[in-house]
């Protein structure tokens, strides 16, 4: 589908002295605004009503919440009268799952009773990405769903290099942002167990260090290593953050995706996995109950479950190579279908277009 549409995106950047201010790609011209302060997750950007404004547009569409440049993009839209659509990325009360205690959370609470609910009633579109996402931010807007959009992130065709198990040792994958809520110690624990079985069984651990939050204690990758070693697991790679080529290995070198996550406001990785035609073991975050069939084409974990029931789910497919590709194939048919950018673009195009 071509666009008639033109796009400029602004977005914010710690260094902006290392990042040229403005990009053209693809007929979208991106300006990078510098930061000035920063308030837990809130960043102020002095710039940005100003290049609002010199821009004029049709339509503004905000990424994110608790966000100054929500913010502006919202006083924007009203005071010039531009239909305006905010992404909540999972930020209605993903913090539940990252922060603990009263004054962590009190910033939050006080956020969502004054500025946060009024911005959210008066948009004329609020897109979520999953239907675990839809049912939190209809609960948070306490039924108000009406303008409510589910537009999942989309994936591209990856394709897989079949590799027979016989040519390789099996290895397990996890990729994402390295943070608490991941969950790893599950997954180190439960790999542990399986090694004893399995003493061939390699565990690949991709992304680097992040923090979710400013009142999350960092420092979660040199405990994760720790326990690696006080658990004495010898085929456990920590990677850091892969990107290309490699990141594209990785996928396709693994025999089984594992995400032990708490919570997730999507989980592209997921996705990922499942368009490499890996079979995916997950907890029930994000993407999951729209792409995963239990026991179909994929296992859904519970949120307490131990690292003795991740084990038993990993060795069911480790066990029997038929039904890791059948679950492969199915996963991939399914994302391919419900989740291709064919489907995802002209979903954005018909809500835009239904606004202006």
């Amino acid at each position: 589908m071509k666009s008639t549409w033109t796009t400029k995106i602004f977005t914010t950047t710690f260094k902006s002295e290392h990042s040229p201010r403005e990009d053209n790609l693809d007929g979208v011209r991106i300006e990078r605004v510098p930061i000035a302060m920063k308030y837990m997750q809130y960043l102020y950007t002095p710039d940005l009503r100003n290049r609002l404004s010199a821009f004029e547009p049709d339509l503004v569409h905000a990424h994110g919440y608790r966000s100054y440049q929500t913010e502006v993009a919202f006083e924007y839209a009203r005071r010039q009268r531009k239909p305006f659509v905010i992404s909540m990325h999972g930020m209605a009360s993903g913090y539940a799952s990252m922060v603990t205690g009263v004054s962590a959370k009190l910033p939050y609470w006080a956020y969502d009773r004054g500025r946060g609910l009024q911005m959210l009633s008066r948009s004329d579109a609020i897109v979520v990405n999953s239907s675990l996402e839809e049912n939190e931010v209809a609960a948070f807007l306490k039924g108000r769903s009406d303008k409510i959009v589910k537009i999942p992130v989309g994936v591209e065709d990856r394709g897989r290099a079949e590799v027979e198990p016989d040519q390789r040792d099996q290895s397990l994958l996890f990729v994402g942002r390295i943070t608490r809520d991941r969950n790893l110690p599950l997954l180190l624990r439960a790999f542990s167990m399986l090694s004893k079985t399995h003493p061939r069984l390699r565990l690949k651990i991709v992304g680097g260090e992040g923090v979710r939050s400013s009142r999350v204690r960092a420092g979660v990758m040199p405990e994760l290593k720790a326990l690696s070693s006080s658990l004495g697991l010898k085929n456990v790679e920590f990677t850091g953050e892969l990107r290309g080529e490699a990141l594209q290995e990785a996928y396709r070198n693994s025999d089984i995706f594992v995400y032990t996550s708490l919570y997730e406001n999507f989980g592209q990785t997921i996705l990922d996995a499942a368009a490499y035609g890996l079979p995916v073991i997950s907890t029930r975050v994000g993407v999951v109950p729209d792409l995963i069939d239990d026991g179909e084409n994929g296992i859904i974990l519970k949120a307490n479950d131990s690292p003795l029931e991740l084990a038993r789910a990993v060795n069911l497919l480790l066990a029997d190579v038929d039904l890791r590709r059948d679950f492969g194939k199915k996963i991939r048919a399914k994302a391919l279908g419900l989740f291709s950018w064919d489907k995802v673009i002209p979903a954005y195009a018909k809500l835009y277009q239904g606004l202006t």
